[in-house]
């Protein structure tokens, strides 16, 4: 996900910290508003992983690794090995019938479906971009337009400026890119932009005279038994094709594993090629050189690792490891602060490919398998709480349920920043809180938007999520929220709530601190912005020349620019008891 910031993005910046969203024109397209569960069916066969060869206590080990850092907030992790299933773990609260937003691991889907395209005839890889999308109601091409191929477009090296924040203000992607300037930045030209996806969406679209999600429907899912899959449009309808598609780890490992069986898949018994086994050696060698770190270069939207294996990769902790030496495909959902592949979960991942230990002879004897199962050891702490959880939330703040606090300035709201921009579901910011208890339920009632949400939360031991939907401007998100009692480095008590959106990459946190009459509101959202920002700002991936301001200098700004951000990213505020 490439992020750059110019004039507009800073205006959206202010207004969005003075609460004047509204004034903004803001388009995201056509996403699926109503939650669809994944299918929990699955035609993949589970085995002990000591059978396959591969350390069961080592998959342990790594497991427990990612889960236990903070950093990563894994939430789902799952095996295979010689087309079965090893291990499968999904992270408290998250479950197996909840799908995971892919962010960028999508566009390695497109690189497919453009293979099977051009094996079709449909296309050809040496094809303009501009003799598909013929001057596009009359727009002037700039220089260096004509010359940009579809190839271009896989290896990320069209070098076009129009990316995914100036998507955000444009209703007709198309004609945005087809007008925008060209950048070159290195002599290998690689330039990371979800709109060259989105691109070869459109061409898919153009070419076949149908969806992406249809022609992907006839010619792969329906075969491989991917069901429920969703992918969110453009304004004009076309599958956003860089981003926007949930599917479940089921799901991901097996593409993952349709590429280290060269595009062939088992189909009512015979084996198919899915995909061309010349497309699949094709996409999977290097296009670029890259040169750091973990990363080697980049093939077609695929990424070439230095250890060999390659990787479906999307931010903030989304990815499919593919590792042809040792035979294993590897999923992780997640929502960390990893932006690249060269973040700590993939280095993990092949830490473990590498170590000899972790792969030994195939054992017979039956030996427990992994699947499905979840590991309690490193929940969060909210399990952790009395069977008299209840009695210690109304011996500390007994005074203060019932009594809504109110605020005069903006105090986070309860939907992540990140989901309200992927979906424009903007929020004004919390307005009042109050929190009670209703036949032994705790309620979160937190009013924004002019709108009271009832928010169920989970306090006891074997309880410490309630599961629930929450309706936001016309979208059903699920998610699972709870609370817990803890204690300042005054050791003076508070209440820590989690609204975790089950679907998404995004936690909300709140802290609670009273005194007297007044509620102290700390407001934070997992990952935070604010440091992922200044993560983005450093990547040499995602900068481009001739940009009018780039990410970097919003860090370069006075400190008062960082301090409005820090009040919207990160606010503290004081709220007043309404009497």
């Amino acid at each position: 996900m490439s992020i750059q910031m110019d004039f507009k993005f800073i205006d959206f910046l202010l207004k969005y910290t003075s609460g004047k969203i509204e004034d903004m024109p803001l388009y995201h397209g056509n996403d699926v508003s109503e939650f669809i569960a994944a299918d929990e069916s699955t035609d993949i066969k589970c085995i002990c992983p000591n059978k396959k060869g591969v350390s069961a206590s080592a998959i342990k080990r790594l497991y427990n690794t990612l889960a236990s850092d903070d950093k990563i907030n894994l939430s789902g992790f799952g095996m295979m090995a010689d087309g079965e299933m090893i291990a499968e773990y999904y992270k408290e609260p998250y479950k197996k019938n909840y799908r995971h937003v892919s962010f960028s691991m999508c566009k390695s889907v497109i690189s497919m479906a453009v293979g099977i395209a051009e094996h079709e005839g449909l296309l050809s890889l040496n094809e303009k971009v501009s003799d598909i999308f013929t001057a596009h109601d009359g727009v002037f091409f700039k220089r260096g337009m004509k010359d940009i191929t579809i190839k271009n477009l896989l290896t990320m090296t069209s070098c076009v400026s129009f990316d995914e924040v100036g998507s955000v203000f444009t209703m007709d992607w198309r004609r945005a890119y087809m007008s925008s300037d060209i950048s070159f930045v290195s002599e290998s030209g690689f330039s990371y932009n979800s709109m060259n996806t989105y691109m070869l969406a459109a061409v898919i679209v153009s070419r076949t005279g149908k969806s992406v999600m249809d022609y992907l429907k006839e010619k792969l899912f329906d075969y491989m038994k991917l069901y429920d899959i969703t992918w969110d449009k453009c304004p004009m309808g076309i599958e956003k094709g860089g981003f926007g598609m949930k599917l479940s780890l089921v799901d991901m490992l097996k593409l993952g594993q349709l590429y280290l069986n060269n595009g062939m898949w088992m189909v009512d018994g015979e084996k198919k090629q899915l995909i061309p086994k010349e497309w699949v050696e094709e996409s999977t060698k290097m296009h670029v050189r890259l040169g750091r770190n973990n990363i080697a270069g980049y093939g077609y939207h695929i990424w070439l690792l230095t250890d060999g294996s390659f990787l479906y990769n999307g931010v903030f902790g989304q990815n499919v490891y593919v590792n042809r030496d040792r035979g294993i495909v590897i999923a992780t959902t997640a929502s960390s602060y990893d932006i690249f592949p060269d973040g700590r979960i993939v280095r993990l991942l092949s830490e473990f490919a590498a170590c000899d230990s972790n792969f030994k002879p195939k054992i017979t004897n039956n030996i427990p398998c992994f699947h499905g199962s979840v590991l309690k050891k490193y929940m969060n702490k909210l399990s952790d709480m009395s069977p008299y959880a209840a009695n210690r939330f109304r011996e500390y703040f007994g005074l203060h349920f019932g009594i809504e606090y109110k605020f005069d300035e903006y105090a986070g709201s309860i939907l992540p920043i990140s989901i309200q921009c992927v979906y424009s579901v903007y929020q004004t910011g919390i307005k009042s809180i109050k929190l009670g208890f209703k036949d032994d339920i705790l309620y979160f009632r937190v009013c924004e938007n002019g709108i009271l949400y009832n928010i169920r939360l989970g306090y006891k031991k074997g309880e410490s999520y309630i599961y629930q939907m929450l309706e936001i401007k016309g979208k059903s998100f699920p998610i699972a929220a709870g609370a817990v009692v803890a204690f300042d480095e005054d050791d003076k008590p508070l209440i820590k709530i989690k609204i975790i959106y089950l679907e998404e990459v995004g936690i909300m946190s709140f802290k609670l601190m009273f005194e007297g009459g007044k509620l102290i509101l700390k407001t934070m959202e997992l990952p935070g912005l604010y440091t992922v920002a200044g993560k983005l700002s450093k990547e040499e991936y995602i900068k481009k020349k001739n940009y009018k301001i780039p990410i970097k200098n919003i860090f370069e700004t006075p400190d008062y620019m960082k301090y409005k951000l820090k009040k919207v990213l990160e606010p503290v505020v004081t709220g007043r008891a309404d009497l």
